[in-house]
């Protein structure tokens, strides 16, 4: 899977600021983007990145991007872990 941004969501990609909040449409392509945003942070060694879907079909449909945006990387690893689900007031001793 390739994603391409479209030239909204590449204004937003290529925005310096550390931390954005984008209130966008359905079909704006929010999942693609975070996803694309979340593979840049976690490039190198012993990173950890965190995406926060608001349903677990939200979720499903990320996973699901993720694994075939990265399949191509998997011969290099040895296990692809999941997104974590936990409440919010259990994610401080996750990280």
């Amino acid at each position: 899977m390739k994603i391409r941004l479209k030239p909204p969501q590449e204004m937003v990609f290529r925005r310096p600021r550390p931390n954005r909040v984008l209130v966008a449409s359905h079909g704006f392509g929010k999942t693609d983007l975070a996803l694309v945003e979340l593979c840049r942070a976690a490039r190198g060694k012993g990173r950890q990145v965190w995406y926060m879907a608001t349903s677990m079909q939200a979720k499903r449909v990320a996973s699901s991007r993720r694994e075939q945006l990265t399949r191509p990387y998997w011969a290099a690893i040895t296990a692809v872990p999941d997104f974590v689900v936990a409440p919010p007031n259990k994610l401080k001793g996750l990280m």
